[in-house]
């Protein structure tokens, strides 16, 4: 059975990198209306919904249609509150800071580098629109259907009478960063931002002039009421522990009040929400007020019973909050990681399913009803169809589970920790637990044919493990190794193994690489290329062409069966974690900060796809189809199509 996927889990010796954080910048340019979006294929988030990446900004349509933004070029729609999405495919350099409905079918979004798109069909299609500036460009308002205004960097003040068909320039009396504006009634008009800049006109964005605030915090939202009462909330940046601010006002923004409020880090938006208004920030926070400002009550959307806890808090019960909507009793906040929770009625606050463990293995299997998706973590499995909502399966065993393969629609194995292996015949639905001849970890498994296969792995300091199996994983037998090999002297663990259905195979450890032409009955021991890179995973094309990564951004390729070597240039210095191959000529590698490095030359040049995800990927497989699947730290997991 030709093997044309490699679903390698992260070894035990190299989750050391799996937590490396993401690093990134915004280089775009003004988008233009004869912008295309980038060649390669899209991202399609699996997990979490709509997106792994931070979302900046929410609207809510009269209709119920919520539109969320957010780093990367992420846009994404829902008609039925998270349900399903809509993703829209725009530049991925491109930043998305603030969204607004214009009207029932308009909707805006404002970004990084004077950017803009709008919709005019109720988020159906979108279009980029021009505007007069570069400028980075972080909050978007309308008083009607026609008049608008932008704010951003270096006080920029933009405004439109004609619903956004055309956009000049106002003074805006500072040239401090505006983060957020909105309008107190038709005329007046409030921008605040850093150092606590306050700035507000009375002629519809027209001239404007600078309100003292009584704080040098930066503010980062503003909204009012139907009258003359709002708020402006925020925090200082230039402290880490920054306690928050609110300022109050009841004569559209002439005059602020700062309030007492529960103490806690920084607010990031605010909105005016059913009996009161409603801001959100760091650490899961949801400060509400039901008097029109004038007191507040914190909970967490983690738990409504629980005060938001102060930072330092465990990031899966501290989601940061950078953007909060309202529309009737419906509140949507979103923020890191691609989180959204959701509030009808002031009641408990629902988040994303509990998926949270990060460390992922994913698997790709096709059955009657289409692709599914298995994923493991920790000691569960969870399932889901083409891509839908994830299940928990019931199974045996309470070991983590390090690797999953499917040998067909059917019929596949999981493996992990402490030799724990389990098997299932109805494409993942139930498992059940079958004898392991190892108590040592377990990480990859490779099937030659639907009957035979080998699984590898071992413990740090006690030497690599090889079980075979001729019966498709239903039993299997240990395979002594080998006294004379380096590999069982320096008792090193194996870490991935790939064969094809000719035999032909190589296993990768951490400082060794060994082959095998029979099977995996007899091993060759071959020399490593570099001996000071760590590597991770191997993917064999044919019975002498393989292809192996590693760390610092590592790959070498053979075309003698690993007799001898060659350093391909990959462009990165990340470590890479996964490789696998649709077919001779096209394949994938994964790695650290989000790196996809693609092949369509059987691995002789790699290219990298400018696609951003804030993760470490980990694991990586490519179904019959030639559809990558990708999971990775944060519980990401995604489907990378080839055009």
């Amino acid at each position: 059975m030709q093997r044309r996927r490699s679903d390698r889990a992260p070894v035990v010796v190299v989750l050391f990198a799996l937590l490396a954080a993401m690093s990134c910048s915004h280089d775009g340019t003004a988008l233009t209306a004869d912008q295309r979006p980038a060649a390669t294929p899209p991202i399609e988030w699996l997990w979490p919904k709509p997106s792994g990446t931070q979302l900046n900004a929410i609207a809510i349509g009269k209709s119920g249609t919520v539109v969320v933004a957010g780093e990367f070029g992420t846009l994404a729609v829902t008609d039925d509150q998270g349900q399903s999405w809509t993703t829209v495919e725009v530049p991925r350099n491109i930043s998305l800071k603030a969204a607004t409905w214009v009207s029932r079918e308009h909707v805006a979004v404002v970004g990084a580098a004077g950017s803009m798109l709008e919709s005019r069909d109720a988020g159906a299609s979108w279009s980029p629109r021009a505007v007069p500036v570069v400028t980075d460009l972080r909050a978007v308002a309308f008083a009607g259907s026609s008049l608008g205004l932008i704010a951003g960097a270096d006080g920029v003040v933009l405004r439109t009478e004609d619903a956004g068909v055309r956009w000049r320039r106002a003074g805006s009396a500072t040239t401090a960063l505006l983060r957020s504006i909105a309008f107190a009634d038709e005329r007046v008009a409030v921008a605040v931002g850093d150092d606590g800049t306050v700035v507000r006109s009375e002629d519809e964005g027209r001239t404007w002039r600078r309100v003292e605030s009584g704080t040098s915090a930066a503010l980062r939202g503003v909204a009012f009421d139907d009258g003359a009462t709002g708020v402006a909330v925020g925090g200082d940046d230039r402290r880490w522990r920054a306690r928050r601010v609110i300022l109050r006002t009841t004569d559209a923004g002439l005059t602020w009040q700062s309030m007492d409020v529960p103490s806690g880090d920084r607010l990031y938006g605010v909105v005016r929400a059913s009996g009161g208004f409603v801001a959100v920030g760091a650490a899961g926070c949801v400060v509400r007020s039901t008097d029109e400002g004038q007191s507040w009550l914190a909970t967490s959307v983690v738990d409504a019973d629980q005060p938001c806890p102060n930072l330092p808090a465990p990031a899966d019960r501290a989601p940061w909050l950078s953007s909060v909507a309202s529309a009737g009793e419906l509140l949507v906040a979103a923020g890191d990681g691609g989180r959204l929770y959701w509030n009808e009625a002031s009641r408990d606050w629902r988040g994303p399913p509990p998926l949270t463990v990060p460390n992922l293995t994913v698997a790709p299997i096709a059955t009657a009803a289409g692709d599914a998706v298995v994923v493991a973590h920790g000691a569960a499995l969870v399932r889901s169809e083409r891509g839908g909502r994830f299940e928990r399966m019931d199974r045996l065993g309470n070991f983590n589970v390090l690797v999953i393969r499917f040998i067909d629609d059917d019929i596949g194995v999981a493996a992990g920790a402490n030799g724990g292996m389990l098997r299932t015949v109805d494409g993942g639905r139930t498992w059940s637990g079958i004898e392991s001849p190892t108590g040592r970890y377990l990480v990859d498994i490779a099937f030659m044919t639907p009957l035979l296969g080998i699984a590898v792995g071992g413990d740090s300091g006690q030497g690599a493990t090889v079980i075979l199996t001729s019966d498709g994983g239903l039993t299997w037998q240990a395979h002594a190794c080998p006294a004379a090999m380096t590999l069982c002297a320096s008792r090193q663990p194996l870490s991935a193994i790939d064969v094809r259905p000719s035999g032909a195979g190589m296993a990768v450890g951490p400082r060794i690489l060994i082959a095998t032409t029979d099977g995996g009955r007899t091993w060759t021991e071959r020399e490593q290329h570099e001996a000071f890179v760590t590597l991770t995973d191997v993917a064999v094309l044919d019975d002498r062409t393989a292809v192996v990564t590693g760390g610092a951004g590592t790959i070498l390729r053979t075309t003698d069966a690993g007799a001898s070597w060659t350093r391909v240039l990959s462009g990165t210095r990340v470590g890479l974690t996964s490789v696998a191959f649709a077919d001779p000529d096209r394949g994938l590698i994964v790695g650290h900060r989000g790196v996809i490095l693609a092949t369509t030359d059987g691995g002789r040049t790699w290219r990298r796809d400018p696609v951003r995800i804030p993760a470490t990927l980990v694991d990586l497989v490519i179904n019959p189809a030639g559809t990558a699947l990708i999971a990775g730290t944060q519980n990401v997991v995604v489907r990378r199509p080839w055009r």
